[in-house]
């Protein structure tokens, strides 16, 4: 299927730091899913909107941003886990920004805690900027890191058949 190459090419581009040519595939692969995408390839579906949220995220282009991180966030068949690697993208960006932002960042996250049924704070005077920043900053490294074994282990040596 060519929206699944497109989403494994997104993958690889982001593992290279290739933000705008991963934003470009999952622009692609996203235009090839049929139009029930949410049933009939829900999967598929998931992993290039939320990577599209990631990239244009990073990559500043928040009215595309937007559009991946509502499709996700307002699905209603999207659990809480599924919503989680937008949630920390959409928190990474906020969190470098002014006070406001960091504010919004702040109870973002208390929110997400509270959704994943861990109310670790009781007060949001409780938990720092920095606190927010850190664990962040400790699930983008942790997600870089699976991620790249993952697609590693997943692609394999590319070669091409016509020059054995």
């Amino acid at each position: 299927e060519l929206a699944a190459l497109n989403l494994r090419a997104a993958k690889k581009a982001q593992s290279l730091s290739a933000s705008e040519s991963a934003a470009r595939y999952v622009e692609f692969g996203a235009a090839l899913l049929p139009r029930d995408h949410w049933v009939s390839h829900r999967d598929l579906t998931l992993d290039l909107f939320t990577l599209g949220a990631e990239t244009e995220i990073e990559l500043g282009n928040s009215r595309a941003a937007a559009g991946y991180c509502n499709a996700v966030l307002q699905h209603e068949d999207c659990t809480v886990m599924d919503k989680l690697p937008v949630h920390f993208a959409v928190i990474g960006k906020l969190s470098g920004g002014d006070a406001a932002l960091k504010q919004k960042a702040l109870d973002m996250t208390l929110d997400v805690l509270k959704e994943l049924g861990h109310p670790l704070v009781k007060s949001k005077a409780m938990l720092s900027g920095q606190t927010v920043l850190s664990l962040v900053q400790t699930v983008k490294a942790t997600k870089k890191s699976l991620e790249a074994r993952t697609l590693d282990a997943s692609l394999g040596a590319m070669t091409d058949p016509r020059h054995d």
